[in-house]
């Protein structure tokens, strides 16, 4: 049921998730770093309905002075082929 939330996660995880995330941005931004994180979709569905975590990111990234490339894998092995 979409009230339904999984029981095993800390009441803090999706908040240290975010951290996480931010610290791992922040280290491949400085140091000019090619990251693909791999975010299991229905891990995310279980623990992040309303898709903060995704939305969080996104923002995190457009807020740098440099804008920070977001693509798909795909784009990311096209680019290194290259």
């Amino acid at each position: 049921p979409p009230e339904w939330r999984a029981p095993w996660p800390s009441p803090t995880a999706l908040d240290d998730w975010i951290e996480y995330n931010h610290r791992a941005i922040d280290h491949v931004y400085g140091n000019r770093l090619l990251w693909v994180p791999t975010w299991h979709p229905m891990t995310h569905y279980l623990h992040d309905r309303d898709n903060v975590v995704l939305r969080n990111f996104l923002a995190y990234c457009a807020s740098k002075d440099e804008k920070a490339w977001v693509c798909t894998v795909r784009d990311a092995a096209d680019l290194l082929e290259a």
